[in-house]
């Protein structure tokens, strides 16, 4: 009887250490990034929690390494960006002409593809009257591989036959391995109330 008690008293014992542990580390996860984990000293061990830590510290150096644009990036999810193959969707939007989009307004500086929209601009020349426009835009540059990294590349318009009848200079940068953002370089004077257009870039999966 005496060995049993000492037992229990020594599971005890190591249990409260544990718990002691798992609280210190809980807290120090709490501290760096709030809401990651609850604490139950009776469910969460103390690998759970340290794993936890770990995804907090990964999620914060992706924080710190990724470059604010990134972040405020408008997201083009639309299916309708996809090249297809001159079907002619118009769904219409800010500046649309005659129900086809414009990406050429000042709303927008920064910009993405994501979800349906696809993950970066499409790479091959699409038909007129693809992704949603008359007038698509698509580029045959890759963009840079390091994360932060802007390069400058062309993007061109096609019409008609013609896959590359005008071009406009974009800037590219990579936030992460599967992330791109765009944003089109040029001194245009958009502020005309009146203004529409049926010129939008193309996205690709």
């Amino acid at each position: 009887m005496k060995y049993f008690i000492v037992s229990l008293l020594a599971c005890a014992l190591v249990r409260s250490e544990e718990n002691a542990k798992v609280k210190i580390l809980h807290n120090l996860v709490s501290s760096k990034c709030p809401g990651l984990v609850s604490y139950d000293a009776e469910t969460v061990s103390f690998n759970e929690v340290f794993t936890k830590l770990l995804e907090c510290n990964r999620n914060d150096l992706v924080r710190k390494i990724t470059p604010s644009e990134c972040f405020t990036a408008t997201s083009f999810t639309e299916a309708w960006r996809l090249d297809h193959q001159g079907a002619g969707h118009r769904p219409g939007g800010n500046y649309s002409y005659d129900g086809y989009a414009c990406d050429f307004n000042e709303d927008v500086e920064w910009f993405k593809f994501s979800g349906p929209g696809g993950s970066k601009m499409l790479n091959s020349c699409p038909k007129s009257k693809s992704c949603g426009t008359l007038l698509p835009y698509w580029t045959d540059s890759a963009a840079p591989e390091i994360v932060g990294v802007k390069k400058t590349v062309d993007a061109y318009r096609v019409s008609g036959d013609d896959c590359k009848a005008d071009m406009v200079k974009v800037e590219v940068m990579r936030c992460s391995a599967s992330e791109v953002i765009y944003k089109v370089v040029r001194p245009l004077n958009r502020a005309r109330l009146d203004f529409k257009c049926y010129e939008a870039f193309c996205g690709v999966m």
